[in-house]
């Protein structure tokens, strides 16, 4: 589990690091994907317990995301989504609403962040609530003054996110 987990935010880091890490960043993928991450882990028994395929999927869309293809991120986001525990639910919205935005998909992606913001709502994280207010940021600043910002708008100051 340490080792995927390693090799997942290896991932990450090449793919932020521009378009000439992008192969790295891909063979690191693949090694993350290697592993078998499927067995319950508690603390005690992995320092990566939480490294699930979930985990993993979730990683995967954003390293696909920074590297610019969108309906691979896509594809993993919504994997990651299916995957996950209850708890990681909201993250994982988010990050699938910000990649459909990403992709000129505004509707899709605020169907998306709506579900996150339903889920951060029931509960509260500091890190989602970044993560939430990022996306509106993203939102506001791909579709200034749209019904659909507006539609966001309303819905996190409903549930007091903002």
């Amino acid at each position: 589990m340490l080792q995927a987990h390693a090799a997942g935010i290896a991932a990450l880091a090449l793919a932020k690091s521009g378009p000439d890490y992008r192969a790295d960043a891909l063979a690191a993928l693949v090694r993350a994907d290697s592993f078998d991450v499927t067995t319950r882990q508690t603390p005690e028994q992995s320092v990566a317990y939480f490294c699930m395929p979930g985990h993993i999927a979730r990683m995967r869309a954003k390293a696909l995301r920074q590297l610019g293809d969108l309906p691979a991120a896509i594809d993993a986001a919504t994997e990651s989504l299916k995957l996950q525990a209850v708890r990681d639910r909201a993250a994982s919205h988010i990050l699938l609403g910000v990649i459909y935005v990403d992709a000129g998909e505004l509707e899709a992606g605020i169907a998306s962040i709506l579900a996150g913001a339903d889920d951060e709502a029931d509960n509260t994280s500091a890190r989602l609530s970044g993560q939430l207010l990022d996306a509106r940021t993203l939102v506001h600043i791909r579709a200034p003054g749209s019904a659909s910002a507006r539609t966001l708008d309303a819905r996190m100051e409903q549930l007091q996110l903002i």
